[in-house]
């Protein structure tokens, strides 16, 4: 992907977000972009959005609201950055203890992390109460990250290849989904 006048480029609408370049010397692969705080330590909208369908999805089961971390941020960006040099979505082999949500769509959009995180939320439709891990982890485990009784923050980190493809990288802290653990006491 190109880089977009700042005016142009979906993921830069409000000014007041800060950005970020990585440039990748002779692989010329990505835009990425850290959505993180705006001006004056506000989160951005697009990182209030994320958290919203976060919190919203923990309320419904009865689990304490998260709170963003920046350092989980700038190490789900680390990551996020990789996985566009890499051009695959691999979960990472050492994610510094953290639970890790991942998430990959062949387009830009304004609001990358509510999108993502929204995604995970939908997985609550193939959802049923149990212990992790069972029958259909592999389509509710990030839902099940989202909700984990235990999980206090997240960060998530947001880049876009040369291809324009957008990857997001969500960090949790504690981690979630542990084998033979409920994701949050039967109500």
């Amino acid at each position: 992907m190109h880089l977009l006048p700042e005016s142009k480029n979906p993921c830069m609408m409000n000014g007041n977000m800060t950005r970020r370049i990585a440039a990748f010397i002779g692989l010329g692969l990505v835009n990425s972009l850290a959505l993180g705080q705006g001006e004056g330590g506000s989160l951005s909208p697009d990182i209030k959005g994320a958290l919203e369908v976060h919190n919203r999805a923990r309320a419904e089961v009865g689990v304490a609201a998260m709170a963003w971390d920046e350092a989980l941020a700038t190490e789900a960006q680390a990551y996020a950055e990789r996985l566009v040099k890499l051009r695959d979505l691999v979960h990472a082999t050492d994610a510094n203890g953290h639970g890790e949500n991942l998430y990959w769509y062949s387009a830009t959009t304004a609001t990358p992390m509510t999108d993502a995180s929204t995604s995970w939320y939908e997985e609550i439709s193939d959802y049923r109460y149990r212990e992790c891990c069972g029958p259909r982890f592999q389509q509710t485990g990030h839902y099940t990250q989202m909700i984990w009784h235990s999980t206090t923050a997240v960060g998530i980190g947001v880049a876009v290849s040369s291809r324009g493809e957008t990857y997001v990288v969500a960090r949790y802290n504690p981690p979630g989904n542990w084998q033979g653990q409920a994701p949050y006491p039967k109500r």
